[in-house]
């Protein structure tokens, strides 16, 4: 248990770590920050961070797998350098932003999560992040689903398995 820091809940430095079953809550920063190579996080609920619940600065070849991450800034952050990281089998409601990519954060995949209740956008792709593929998820009823700028990513639509509701990219609402 990871509660109440002024900064981040819990950084992991070092290559080849393996965290179950914690919670990061009410943080002045980010939940749970991975910064390393070959770091899993399983079974992780990140609740009201005022940063991301979940952060992947720099890291490489992770994984985040079956997480709640609920009613912070953003959900999952793949932020500088982000690379090769896989996001999947996680419930992601209640925060402003659901997965956020941003500065070069390039080639991770994102499946089999479900994104719900954004306040303001459950998919961003920003700031040069290339060829993350998003796939076999639930988008629903966020304020927003998908949104973006300077990034070229691989979005799968109803017809190959990820589902978005109403206003997902089928009907130009990004």
């Amino acid at each position: 248990v990871a509660e109440g820091n002024g900064t981040d809940g819990i950084v992991v430095g070092g290559d080849q770590n393996t965290l179950t079953d914690n919670l990061v809550a009410e943080n002045g920063e980010a939940g749970l920050r991975l910064s390393t190579r070959s770091t899993g996080a399983y079974n992780t609920t990140a609740v009201n961070n005022d940063g991301p619940g979940i952060l992947l600065h720099g890291a490489e070849t992770s994984g985040v797998l079956y997480s709640t991450v609920s009613g912070n800034g953003i959900g999952v952050y793949f932020y500088h350098f982000a690379r090769d990281n896989t996001l999947n089998a996680n419930w992601v409601s209640d925060n402003d932003y659901g997965i956020y990519f941003h500065y070069q954060a390039d080639q991770n995949r994102v499946l089999n999560n479900t994104v719900c209740l954004s306040s303001v956008r459950g998919l961003s792709l920003y700031g040069y992040s290339d060829e993350n593929k998003i796939w076999l998820n639930d988008f629903k009823s966020n304020v927003r689903q998908v949104g973006g700028y300077g990034s070229r990513n691989y979005l799968s639509d109803v017809s190959s398995g990820s589902f978005w509701d109403h206003l997902g990219p089928r009907t130009g609402h990004y």
